[in-house]
């Protein structure tokens, strides 16, 4: 399609921008936003309920508040903007590679070396898609971006327009799209549409209006355009919002991290992206912080799959008070093809096993949580978490077994925890105990054996002396003393 261009218009898009965020507000309540100008606080866009009991742009708050009582009144909302723009962005991105943000709330596409049919199927799609994440979305098609942009503003919500009677028929001089000065011209000759200005000769126009006029009418007849100045932003997979009201239970944050979500895999899609890791904070109404970080067992981008460990993290914070604020942002990684290896089994289900493992962090923690493995300090039944693997061993389940080191003929049943006992003692040799679900004299002692460590940190150095030692009524224990305190316990029983 070489020589057309497509708009992406979200009208009124810093209101729009911040309504998505309250969806039920945005839909059946009037809103309008404000802004201060001349030390007075004026309406500057109006939702569709607004607009109907007489709310327009350029009134003050009481004329606005007098037509409509139930008018409720925001302030630009960043957070909200840069959301906004993320999936604003994302679309026009996934129909080209070649575009441009005119202003807030409008882009535009460069069409060239697309196919007709292709851009047909997918601008179709999109305003429906917009519809779904709060978005109300506009897309016009024509032969330069400026008329595009005249389109799109006619669209409902797609429209391609070839011809000036498609464009501009019935369109009003009074947009603020053309100069204040040019706009009153036009109304001075009663020109009842923006059609009868382009049917003006070229001549005319540059006789009365001068070069401002000759702009004008170049740019409204397609004879004057320009290449679009591609803007390619720092990939940032985050995204963000305040919330106001607070919110003070679990259904309706997992409500905005889902649409936080649906933004991030915007961004990710956009480049291509996929993910394993999540990262959720937050910031209560009393200035407390907290962070989840969550590890999914596969790189992916499927909704479904995301969301399913991040509500079974998420549905267990405990906060102290109710939300003020919440972030939600994606690790990226590059997914490419890999070739399996032969004996290396993976997982059947990965996100069924990542949203096993996230409900459980989420009710221990994740300090809490993991495989174990020992540590390299020789401590007694010493060991630390990591993330549990992705696969399997060689032969899978069959290979893991094969790895395990053969039964013992004798192994130590430790006791969790080990009761504390009284020891007798001759010399500086154990003779007997007492409690513990043993007790008695002792027959045979075996040891004993010295183990220490940490010994340079005052908090977490440990020493323990042990001994084996059989009762004369039968049964092999372990005993130990523990420095520095020099308390004794029955560390286990052999089998």
């Amino acid at each position: 399609m070489a020589g057309d261009y497509a708009v992406l218009e979200v009208p009124d898009f810093p209101l729009a921008a911040l309504l998505r965020r309250r969806e039920a507000e945005g839909v059946s309540r009037p809103a309008a936003r404000l802004e201060e100008r001349t030390g007075q606080s004026l309406v500057a866009e109006a939702n569709g309920p607004a607009r109907e009991c007489g709310v327009e742009r350029g009134q003050r708050v009481g004329r606005a508040l007098a037509l409509c009582p139930r008018l409720a009144l925001h302030e630009r909302d960043a957070a909200a903007e840069a959301g906004a723009r993320a999936l604003l962005t994302g679309w026009a991105a996934r129909l080209s590679p070649c575009w441009e943000e005119v202003r807030e709330g409008v882009v535009a596409v460069d069409l060239a070396g697309r196919s007709r049919a292709a851009f047909v199927a997918e601008t179709w799609a999109l305003p429906a898609e917009a519809a779904e994440a709060g978005l109300s979305l506009r897309v016009g098609l024509a032969d330069t971006p400026e008329r595009a942009a005249w389109a799109a503003r006619a669209a409902a919500p797609w429209k391609e327009a070839r011809t000036n009677p498609d464009l501009y028929a019935g369109v009003s001089p009074a947009v603020p799209l053309l100069p204040a000065q040019l706009v009153r011209r036009m109304e001075d000759w009663g020109l009842e549409d923006l059609l009868a200005f382009v049917r003006l000769s070229r001549e005319a126009v540059g006789r009365r209006l001068g070069s401002e006029g000759l702009r004008c009418w170049d740019e409204l007849r397609g004879r004057r355009t320009r290449p679009l100045r591609g803007v390619v932003p720092a990939p940032a997979f985050r995204a963000e919002m305040v919330l106001d009201p607070p919110v003070e239970t679990a259904e309706p944050a997992l409500f905005v991290l889902r649409r936080l979500l649906e933004e991030v895999r915007a961004l990710l899609e956009r480049e291509c992206r996929a993910t394993r890791e999540l990262v959720v904070s937050w910031r209560t109404i009393d200035r407390g912080e907290g962070e989840r970080r969550i590890e999914l067992a596969e790189a992916g981008l499927r909704g479904d799959r995301l969301f399913a460990p991040l509500e079974a993290v998420f549905g267990s914070v405990r906060t102290g008070a109710p939300l003020g604020y919440l972030a939600l942002e994606a690790v990226p990684v590059v997914v490419g093809a890999e070739q399996g290896e032969l004996f290396v089994q993976a997982l059947r289900y990965p996100d069924r096993f990542a949203e096993t493992l996230a409900r459980l962090e989420g009710e221990w923690g994740s300090v809490r949580c993991g495989s174990p493995r020992p540590t390299p300090d020789h401590r007694p039944d010493g060991f630390s978490l990591v993330p549990p693997p992705a696969v399997l061993p060689a032969g899978g389940e069959a290979g893991l077994a094969g790895t395990l080191p053969e039964r013992p003929r004798e192994g130590l049943r430790r006791f969790r925890p080990a009761p504390r006992v009284r020891v007798r003692l001759e010399g500086e040799r154990p003779v007997q105990w007492e409690g513990g679900p043993r007790e008695g004299r002792i027959h045979r002692l075996r040891g004993p054996w010295v183990a220490s460590g940490h010994w340079w940190e005052e908090e977490t150095r440990w020493g323990a002396i042990e001994w084996d030692a059989q009762l004369e009524g039968g049964g092999v224990f372990r005993l130990v003393c523990r420095a520095p305190g020099r308390d004794w316990f029955l560390e286990g029983v052999y089998d």
